[in-house]
């Protein structure tokens, strides 16, 4: 998650991310890499203290492989199955399914997500 200077009021109630692979320029060279909303560094999060955070996330990766999120910084209270960390905390995202992750938050400060399963990394 990356915080913006931006008003609390304006904060988003929902954000859809599709995780998928293209092929962009990334550390100065053409390489497949995994990405989210043909973003690199994916898209970042604004939420004030105390906010709901809904994230949907699509497995579309064209690998085959599993994938999750985690919300690096972030204590999950009272959700720890929302921690993104596979085969701990969750069991990992199959392809071609769909998982929701929903949890408050009360962490202020500057925080970031990444995938967390196999070689996958942000």
């Amino acid at each position: 998650m990356y915080s913006r200077l931006r008003a609390c009021y304006n904060c988003p109630k929902n954000y859809t991310d599709c995780l998928r692979e293209d092929c962009i320029l990334a550390d100065g060279i053409l390489k497949t890499v995994e990405i989210v909303n043909r973003e690199l560094p994916g898209p970042y999060i604004q939420v004030c203290r105390g906010d709901k955070i809904v994230v949907n996330v699509q497995n579309k990766l064209r690998s085959e492989r599993v994938t999750s999120i985690h919300w690096h910084g972030l204590k999950q209270r009272n959700t720890p199955f929302m921690d993104g960390v596979g085969m701990v905390t969750q069991w990992p995202i199959l392809p071609h399914t769909k998982f929701q992750y929903k949890f408050k938050t009360d962490d202020p400060g500057t925080h970031f997500w990444h995938a967390h399963s196999g070689i996958q990394r942000s």
